[in-house]
């Protein structure tokens, strides 16, 4: 009998390959297994913004993503864009669910300028939306040499590597992800991993685990 964690498990993996799971994954309210800090923050925004970009960019950490897209389409036809406003689009564009925008847009600007770490995930994510396992790994992982230490980064590209089918090296990340810190994101994330295996009971222990945090023992990797 499957157990509530796996089903959840099971939902989990149906939301993040529908056409919505972007504003779901990286919506603030959500406790889904990609953190809020995937995507979420723009770096050069500051508070009490005063200038129509800005507030356009407030309106879309709300969830109102059109004003903005619409804005920066017609903004980028009278302005050179910088990179950081490039990542800008490439997250909200995803936040709306717009994968093949995102992937355009990428696909236009990054040959010519670098993107911020931000932009380059909010890529990889697109893709990864659009089973393109290998071109989102490679950009996950390129996303992970200008973040070195973004633990959201790394459960992306261990999800992708399961996605993909790459069982021992997705298992094997997971692996050493718990074992360095057993939060809930990277308990969750391993389950993820046994799940795509189809190790039900597995990826339901991993669920079970998922609500300890903090442990300081070890834990035993079941078989």
């Amino acid at each position: 009998m499957l157990c509530n964690g796996f089903l959840m498990n099971i939902w989990q993996i149906e939301m993040e390959r529908s056409p919505y799971s972007n504003t779901l994954l990286f919506n603030r309210n959500t406790k889904l297994s990609l953190s809020i800090g995937l995507l979420l923050l723009f770096p050069a925004l500051v508070q009490g913004a005063d200038s129509l970009y800005d507030q356009q960019i407030l309106q879309a950490r709300q969830g109102q993503y059109a004003p903005f897209l619409s804005y920066l389409q017609q903004y980028q036809l009278r302005h050179a864009l910088t990179p950081s406003q490039v990542a800008d689009w490439l997250q909200v564009a995803l936040w709306a669910g717009q994968d093949d925008e995102v992937v355009k847009v990428w696909r236009r600007y990054q040959v010519y300028m670098p993107l911020p770490a931000r932009g380059t995930a909010a890529a990889a994510q697109a893709l990864r939306n659009q089973k393109q396992w290998q071109t989102s790994l490679t950009l996950w992982q390129q996303a992970l040499s200008q973040a070195p230490g973004s633990d959201d980064y790394r459960i992306g590209y261990i999800k992708t590597l399961a996605d993909a089918r790459k069982d021992g090296e997705a298992l094997s990340e997971a692996r050493r992800l718990v074992a360095e810190q057993a939060s809930v994101a990277h308990l969750q994330t391993l389950s993820y991993v046994y799940l795509r295996l189809a190790k039900a009971g597995t990826s339901c222990w991993w669920t079970r685990r998922s609500s300890i945090v903090n442990r300081k023992t070890k834990p035993r990797w079941p078989a």
